[in-house]
């Protein structure tokens, strides 16, 4: 992460927030750049292994 992504964020930051919210968004902005990095390299799962994984097929329900 750059000093201008950190700077970034804080302008979008109303004048009064709290500590917590910052963080929560640069956590979230370093998490989102793993993750592109990662697709980048292509070391992230497929979308076909992803839908396996999290969506596992239901069973055929009989219309009777």
């Amino acid at each position: 992460m750059t000093k201008a992504q950190v700077l970034h964020i804080l302008d979008q930051l109303p004048d009064e927030f709290e500590p917590e919210e910052l963080i929560e968004r640069l956590l979230f902005v370093e998490h989102l750049e793993q993750r592109l990095r990662q697709a980048d390299e292509r070391e992230g799962v497929s979308f076909e292994e992803a839908r396996a994984r999290f969506m596992p097929q239901q069973p055929v329900q009989n219309a009777a």
